[in-house]
């Protein structure tokens, strides 16, 4: 079995449909094995719908059917009437409701060949996970026991004979607890003789005064009740300390003199204990180290976080992941690698405290669940234990073995999720860990991952507003006072929420920058700006058009084969109307990248704008060889200048680089006639901002244009 098998029911293999294939798929698991090789218990695997998935060797003898012949049908089909079908499946809900084993059962079912059988059946569901559970059930044969409760009399030789004949204990005691029969099965656990046994009591033989008790005091019970019932016993052997598991049915009556009794058929069921024992075992538990696996885990969770909520106490998860597993066990092999892991899972479990429970999920993956908790710094000292012992040299076939530990821990209450969302995030923090160097933890940060969460619920929403026709462009227009007309308009996006209104880009723009949903969004500027200048050519206004450009969407691999699309869907549109504005910072992220996607876009007529610029770092070099048109100075630096002398030196600085190089500047953020007045006295005569005109929608646009009459004249600066 690998280091991340979650063992015989995990989840089946995608593509296996059949119960037949599903149980193929298991060959040679260790459960299947072991099962398979139990004498006298039949053991037997369903899935929801009854459909047999497991029949073991066992199985085959009792009922008559080999395995290949048993597997994928229904014990309706092989040994059970309709009516015990019906009652099967109502056994299998009430199995799935709860964790108790249900049973035994007395039934009389049909071999192959006709004859009858009477059997103890026991059912329980084993849950494995993703949402499989599979039904357990385990047969005894007592067909010998159940011919003799039927043949039984109160004529004491024809009970004397069934009970010498029967391999199985068969009693019949007194009110007092007295053995008024008994067969060789009893005088043989308790080493004696049958004539020794009768008129004695259980102790008499059996030194454990609390079994003697607990015999006698069951044994009344039933006499006083009237009633058959079926239990499951000990007993442990006075001289040998063996402990032997009976399934017992013990049936009330009243002797030749009226006084009752009961009678007592006992069967040796120590294999099926053991069988079912060693299947919780398997199952819960990893078979390597012997740890609880997620099964258990996931279990233990639940019990950990209502305990948590209803004390208030804190409870920490802690994901650990050995640095350096892999290459000693590539070097060294597997042996090695798996004493390793073992030796791993000793200290986790002397590190740990009374109440905590260590689990392996896998590989060299653990988990560290950590209860009672009064703070973070105590959830901190136990985690320096950890990590000092996982780091202590392992010595194996003379070479000295050492790995390191990164532990990824989440805190509850504080983070209040469900147990699946608390391994997860404690998965994601240690990963965290090994970012930062390794050999250390690193603590979940709930309110990151929460402000995370909501900028992908944003996303989520954005993509469905653009579907649903919700997002609109607005357009500011941009003047140019020497030419003493609207040289173009800058498109900006707006949401009209339908629960919050019209919304501004920055309710929405920043929780959403640098994620995928940018480069919808973006697509979607482009096209509908594009479109925009075409409608409006139509109508006889012939302006620029100035959109946005987020680096995602800019360094996207089909950025340019797009914009060369919506350019195509428009042939009647100049493409030299159409100008890109990136940020200065977008830049300066992969400037040979972004050179080449600026040269490619040129290339099909576009112009583009440096946007913001002075709020980065670029030098002139950069600033020579970025193609781009336009340098747009920054709104702030523009809304101080006529107060900050060294604002006023910035935006001078800015237009005289322009002049330089032969670019053209635009001033943003122009909001009084002053500001526009320093700006034509400093050089810069394209200005845009509210002291011109605020963002509207595209059909005001054309009318403005129509109206505006140039206000702003030149003053000495």
């Amino acid at each position: 079995m690998s280091p991340h098998d979650d063992g015989f029911f995990r989840e089946p293999t995608p593509g296996c449909a059949s119960a037949e294939q599903r149980a193929a798929s298991r060959e040679g698991d260790p459960v299947a094995v072991t099962l398979d090789k139990l004498p006298h218990v039949a053991v037997q695997w369903f899935d929801s719908a009854g459909r047999v998935l497991f029949w073991n060797q066992a199985s085959e003898q009792l009922y008559g059917y080999s395995r290949s012949e048993a597997l994928g049908r229904t014990l309706g089909e092989l040994i059970y009437t309709p009516e015990q079908q019906a009652f099967f499946h109502d056994l299998m809900h009430r199995a799935l409701a709860g964790d108790e084993v249900l049973g035994p059962e007395l039934q009389t079912v049909r071999h192959r060949d006709g004859s009858r059988r009477s059997i103890l059946a026991s059912l329980f569901v084993l849950r494995a996970g993703q949402g499989e559970s599979v039904f357990v059930c385990v047969d005894v044969d007592v067909t010998r026991e159940q011919d003799a409760h039927e043949s039984l009399s109160l004529e004491r030789q024809l009970l004397r004979t069934v009970m010498d004949e029967n391999p199985n204990i068969i009693i019949l005691k007194d009110w007092d607890g007295h053995f008024l029969m008994a067969n060789r099965g009893l005088a043989e656990l308790y080493n004696t003789t049958i004539e020794n046994l009768i008129g004695k009591t259980d102790g008499d033989f059996n030194a454990n005064a609390e079994q003697v008790r607990f015999f006698l005091e069951n044994a009344r019970s039933i006499m006083r009740d009237g009633k058959t019932r079926v239990v499951m016993e000990e007993s442990t052997h006075a001289e040998t300390g063996e402990t032997r598991y009976y399934r017992s049915i013990k049936k009330p009556l009243r002797g030749a003199d009226g006084e009752p009794c009961v009678l007592i058929t006992a069967s040796d069921v120590t294999d099926l204990h053991l069988a079912r024992q060693q299947i919780r075992q398997l199952t819960y538990h990893d078979a390597l180290t012997q740890l609880p696996n997620r099964v258990l885990l996931a279990d233990r969770m639940q019990q950990a976080i209502a305990l948590a909520r209803r004390d208030g106490s804190m409870l920490a998860v802690a994901y650990i992941d050995l640095d350096g597993f892999k290459p000693i066990n590539d070097v060294y092999g597997h042996a090695v690698g798996d004493a390793l892991l073992v030796q791993m899972a000793e200290r986790l479990r002397n590190t740990a405290r009374e109440g905590d429970t260590v689990a392996r999920i896998g590989g060299d993956e653990f988990v560290l669940l950590l209860s009672h908790l009064s703070d973070k710094p105590s959830c901190e000292r136990i985690l320096l234990r950890v990590l000092a012992a996982l780091a202590e040299p392992v010595v194996r076939n003379g070479a000295e073995l050492q790995v390191s530990a990164s532990i990824g821990v989440t805190l509850y209450p504080d983070d209040e999720s469900d147990a699946d969302a608390l391994i997860r995030h404690a998965d994601q923090a240690m990963y965290q860990a090994k970012l930062q160097g390794r050999n250390r933890y690193h603590f979940f940060d709930p309110a990151h991952d929460r402000k995370m969460q909501a900028a992908r619920e944003l996303c989520e929403r954005v993509v469905t507003g653009l579907q649903l026709g919700e997002f609109e462009l607005f357009y500011q227009p941009r003047i140019d006072l020497i030419q003493r007309r609207v040289q173009g308009a800058e498109a900006l996006i707006r949401w009209r929420h339908p629960g919050k209104g019209l919304l501004l880009p920055g309710a929405f723009l920043p929780q959403i920058e640098g994620s995928a949903c940018m480069i919808a969004m973006g697509r979607w500027v482009l096209e509908q700006a594009v479109q925009q200048l075409a409608q409006w050519r139509r109508a006889g206004l012939d302006i620029a058009v100035s959109i946005n450009i987020a680096a995602p969407h800019l360094l996207a691999s089909d950025f340019v084969t797009h914009l060369a699309q919506v350019l195509a869907a428009f042939p009647d549109v100049p493409p030299a109307m159409l100008e890109l504005e990136i940020l200065e910072s977008t830049a300066l992220e992969d400037m040979e990248a972004v050179r080449a996607i600026l040269a490619e876009c040129r290339a099909l007529g576009v112009r583009f704008a440096l946007d913001d610029f002075g709020t980065g770092y670029s030098s002139l070099i950069y600033l020579r060889r970025l193609p781009v048109d336009t340098l747009k100075i920054d709104r702030s630096f523009v809304r101080d200048m006529l107060d900050d002398a060294e604002d006023h030196t910035i935006v001078q600085a800015v237009i005289g680089l322009g002049n330089a190089f032969g670019r053209h500047v635009v001033a943003e953020g122009v909001e009084t006639e002053r500001h526009g007045q320093a700006l034509m006295g400093l050089g810069c005569h394209q200005l845009q901002g509210f002291g011109i005109a605020r963002p509207m929608p595209a059909p005001e646009l054309h009318g403005w244009i129509e109206s505006y009459v140039p206000s702003f004249r030149p003053v000495d600066a």
